[in-house]
């Protein structure tokens, strides 16, 4: 008995100790936006960007990366990856 007063006690303390973390939607990256090589995704982690044509950007990626001209990227220190750098 006094394990199951103790696991209810530890349910609630975890309940009332839960986070819940919020993530807020990105918009799908437009056909447009994907075939243009003016705008870029980058991927901070990775300190490195991709055009939206790049056999390396996956559309997850595309979908979680941040849009920001190519000009705008190479301006904060990222730069292409390999296959984008032959482009």
């Amino acid at each position: 008995m006094k394990y199951t007063s103790l696991f209810l006690i530890l349910a609630a303390v975890a309940t009332n100790l839960a986070v819940v973390t919020v993530i807020e939607p990105r918009p799908v990256p437009s056909a447009e936006e994907l075939a243009s090589n003016d705008i870029v995704f980058v991927q901070p982690a990775a300190r490195e960007f991709h055009t939206g044509t790049c056999h390396n950007l996956s559309r997850v990626e595309a979908e979680s990366a941040l849009k920001m001209s190519r000009q705008e990227a190479e301006e904060a220190g990222y730069h292409p990856c390999s296959a984008c750098a032959l482009k």
